[in-house]
């Protein structure tokens, strides 16, 4: 598997010293309770006062309406699956309402963290709605991150932004573009796989690499490890970029554009061949 390295990921990076400027960050993603809460508080808890503002999206597993997201995400996590990560998620719910700690991490939800730490957050059910503008305009930032956030960002958003955009991938760019990269990397059998930061660009997962680091599958790796492993991966990367641009010292590559893949979500005949080569979603 070949994976581009911009950035080793054994180097430490430390805050910016006394007078060097920081940068402020709007964080694009989407509210799903299960993965993204851990990423998220990896890169507040890696970049603190960074993120000054939010803007929260459906679930990606909503977008056609919640009965046909329920129909399509049923085919793939399987009966008992598709019951254990409703359960996650209505224990998250649960937990949230009722203030409890959570067993891993300090935050059931991304609104969770942001209401711990007062940080504005903006809900919209599309990235055209008519009050994004406003809030990003009402909470200016440096930097667009885009964490898992289920819609293009169209550049009469990015331009709000004087450092524009940045987004993370949980796959070895320009290989496994698309959707549900943990899952096909698991499907074709890969010993690894990949965070990428890049930058936004007009094209999906095409933009410049900022940051690559590689992650090893283990044989007892299930598609729910993985993508737990890859998104905290993701936010301490993320983390990484933003102090790596605030020092100037990143560097960055074009991915090949003759070394790319692109999947899209699966079917469920994918799900049935997934599981005939022996993987499991948990």
């Amino acid at each position: 598997m070949t994976t581009m390295h911009c950035v080793s990921e054994h180097t430490p990076v430390s805050p910016p010293e006394d007078g060097q400027q920081s940068l402020s960050v709007t964080l694009f993603t989407q509210a799903e309770h299960v993965y993204l809460p851990l990423a998220v508080e990896g890169l507040v808890a890696n970049c603190p006062r960074r993120v000054s503002s939010i803007v929260l999206a459906e679930p990606m597993a909503t977008h056609g309406g919640r009965l046909r997201g329920l129909w399509k995400n049923l085919g793939v996590l399987g009966f008992k699956g598709g019951m254990l990560l409703s359960a996650r998620v209505g224990a998250a719910h649960f937990g949230e309402r009722a203030g409890l700690r959570p067993r891993e991490g300090r935050y059931w939800s991304v609104r969770h963290l942001a209401q711990e730490l007062n940080i504005p957050l903006l809900w919209i059910s599309h990235v055209n709605a008519e009050s994004l503008p406003p809030f990003l305009e009402q909470h200016p930032a440096d930097l667009l991150v885009s964490l898992a956030f289920p819609q293009r960002i169209p550049l009469s958003i990015r331009k709000h932004f004087p450092q524009g955009g940045i987004n993370v991938h949980t796959a070895p760019l320009p290989r496994y573009r698309g959707l549900m990269p943990a899952f096909w990397a698991l499907y074709h059998d890969e010993p690894e796989t990949a965070v990428t930061v890049h930058r936004l660009a007009e094209k999906l997962d095409q933009g410049e690499i900022l940051l690559q680091r590689r992650v090893p599958i283990e044989e007892t790796d299930s598609w729910d490890t993985l993508v737990k492993r890859t998104k905290q991966i993701a936010g301490s990367a993320v983390a990484d970029t933003i102090l790596r641009m605030e020092a100037d010292t990143l560097r960055t590559a074009q991915p090949p554009q003759d070394d790319g893949s692109y999947f899209g979500f699966p079917t469920w005949a994918d799900a049935r061949e997934f599981r005939a080569r022996g993987k499991r979603m948990f």
